[in-house]
């Protein structure tokens, strides 16, 4: 059990958010609010160990600061702030927005220190993003997926099951998967790893740490790395984990479509295209349609549509959605994608 600490001068305030807590996480914490300013000084005057602590950012000063807080959810007035991510341990959310966001975003930064078991229902949505066909912007449908989804209040894990990453110089990302940690994920040494080894974190959401060496891609790109999405999928506590995957076709992959919640095929209406994807059908049965999502990406209304010539979509017609050419979608930027409509009521109507 675990102890929950309310920090703040707004009782009224406090109790709709306590409450919501309580019966989401009554088994796994115990909350103690204190409001009252007298009794707060003297509460803190005194060294102490504090598991979770949600203070209002006028009360976050050196008298929390001094204290062995293990998670601080800072409650923040200014509408500027949705949610950041200021340490590991530290976030800060708007205080006035909905209570079950600011729960969802509580949940994300805590589920896993409170041990919170899921059932096998509750556990992650494995959606693997593939396609045949290179440059038709497949990481960037899979990092949109992951902002919308987060910006949801979903916990998202994305994973990059690429040799050659792009994202880690986008996300300036400073820290890899060492040959310690590829040694363990390719020896199922899986009890052995630590969340902090392995995932970084961005605004809306989680990443697997990229590889530093292409070379140690090729130790882990094979069946151990089907072994270690579904010990991220037991272990830790994510509602959706994104897969982004290269574009080649072999036994492997064919297993990771399997093992799939949804096998979401971003393709395109050029003429190359649609030779690619009549190849592709050849050796896949893709007749799920609860399972296998195909979108249209970098969809020209003024250009011709070879997606007709596909002999798949000739006969089924389950092209799931299109989107719309984005030329301001640059620089992968959290605020871009929020604002990719196309690309936002997609998600939300395949998953």
């Amino acid at each position: 059990m675990h102890n929950i600490y309310f920090i703040d001068d707004d009782e009224n305030y406090v109790r709709v958010l306590e409450k919501k807590i309580l019966m989401e996480l009554y088994k796994e914490v115990e909350v103690y609010t204190i409001t009252n300013e007298k009794y707060r000084k003297e509460y803190l005057s005194e060294f102490r160990n504090l598991d979770i602590v949600i203070i209002d950012e006028t009360l976050y000063d050196e008298t929390i600061l001094k204290h062995q807080v293990a998670y601080t959810i800072v409650l923040e007035r200014s509408k500027k702030v949705e949610r950041r991510l200021v340490k590991e341990k530290e976030l800060h959310v708007y205080k006035y927005q909905s209570v079950k966001e600011i729960y969802d975003s509580i949940y994300r930064m805590i589920g896993n220190y409170l041990g919170k078991e899921r059932s096998s229902r509750e556990k992650a949505e494995v959606l693997c993003i593939y396609s045949p066909i290179g440059g038709c912007g497949k990481t960037t449908a899979a990092l949109g997926i992951c902002n919308i989804l987060g910006k949801k209040g979903k916990k998202v894990l994305y994973l990059d099951w690429e040799a050659i990453q792009s994202y880690k110089e986008v996300f300036e990302i400073n820290q890899y998967l060492d040959d310690k940690v590829i040694y363990k994920i390719k020896n199922k040494k899986f009890d052995a790893l630590t969340e902090e080894e392995v995932i970084g974190k961005q605004k809306y959401f989680d990443y697997l740490f990229p590889f530093q060496d292409m070379m140690l891609s090729w130790e882990l790109l094979g069946e151990e790395f089907l072994y270690f999405i579904g010990f991220c999928k037991e272990k830790f506590s994510y509602d959706y984990i994104v897969i982004d995957t290269s574009c080649e076709f072999n036994y492997i992959k064919s297993k990771l479509f399997s093992g799939a919640d949804k096998v979401i095929v971003v393709v395109e209406q050029s003429l190359n295209a649609s030779h690619k994807m009549n190849s592709f059908f050849t050796h896949l049965d893709c007749s799920d349609s609860g399972k296998f999502k195909f979108l249209c990406n970098k969809y020209k209304e003024q250009e011709e549509n070879c997606i007709s010539k596909i002999s798949f979509f000739r006969y089924t017609g389950i092209i799931s959605g299109y989107i719309s050419w984005n030329s301001t979608l640059k620089d992968w930027k959290e605020e871009e994608f929020l604002q990719f409509t196309d690309l936002k009521r997609e998600v939300f109507r395949l998953i």
